[in-house]
């Protein structure tokens, strides 16, 4: 299953760039669904990656589930990145998630951001794939409006910090 979303950032690639890319593991600083992330160090650094990936937590719960996130691929000339997302535990539907990020510099202090996922599904996922599709879609946009809030604010969005104090 294919996603493809755009958003357009009022900051320069190098600002959207470093949150996004650079700082990584650093994902709970911004993402709205994830109250902890960690820098995943075991593994195959990506040539020119700033690290192996991230291990996020995506519930509250002591043993809730988590995704192992690694960068397959790093360009940052192009600023350009690929992960692997595979959950950990829960009941989720899928397999993994093949991440395309890349930047795009629209002049006047603006940046495109590209996400392009491919996603792999267990059986039960491709016999919900309709709507599974649709609530990823709103995840996956909910996801770009937090990192946007982040960049240009220079704090978390609304929707993380209600999410905090929860």
């Amino acid at each position: 299953m294919k996603i493809t979303e755009k958003i357009n950032i009022n900051a320069s690639i190098p600002e959207v760039w470093d949150v996004l890319a650079i700082n990584f593991d650093r994902a709970a600083d911004w993402m709205s669904t994830i109250p902890k992330s960690v820098e995943k160090v075991e593994g195959v650094k990506a040539d020119g990656a700033p690290m192996v990936g991230r291990v996020c937590d995506i519930s509250t719960k002591p043993d809730g589930p988590t995704v192992d996130e690694t960068i397959v691929s790093y360009n940052e000339n192009q600023h350009k990145f690929t992960v692997r997302v595979v959950p950990q535990g829960g009941r989720i539907p899928v397999v993994q998630n093949m991440i395309t990020f890349s930047l795009r510099d629209m002049g006047n202090n603006q940046t495109e951001m590209t996400w392009d996922s491919d996603v792999e599904l267990k059986t039960i996922g491709k016999i919900v794939s309709p709507l599974l599709k649709v609530g990823l879609s709103k995840n996956l946009g909910d996801l770009m409006d937090d990192l946007k809030y982040y960049v240009e604010n220079g704090q978390p969005h609304p929707r993380k910090l209600a999410a905090m104090q929860a």
